[in-house]
């Protein structure tokens, strides 16, 4: 992702960003912060490269035409 992104990544998904719905202006700012930095290792010139991985699950109703 590009680097300019990587605040609102942090602030807006997963589970630091539900949890950050609940507080005031200054806390999410303080918590990104604190939170970028575990990602400097991974911020490669304008770049922000890190392995992601996620689960795809479909379903479908039984037929009611049985």
């Amino acid at each position: 992702m590009p680097e300019p992104a990587l605040n609102d990544y942090i602030a807006r998904l997963g589970p630091v960003g539900l949890a950050l719905q609940q507080v005031d202006d200054t806390t999410r700012r303080r918590v990104v912060e604190t939170v970028r930095t575990a990602f400097e290792p991974y911020v490669q010139g304008a770049d922000v490269r890190f392995d992601a991985a996620c689960w795809l699950v479909t379903a479908r109703a039984p037929s009611a035409a049985r």
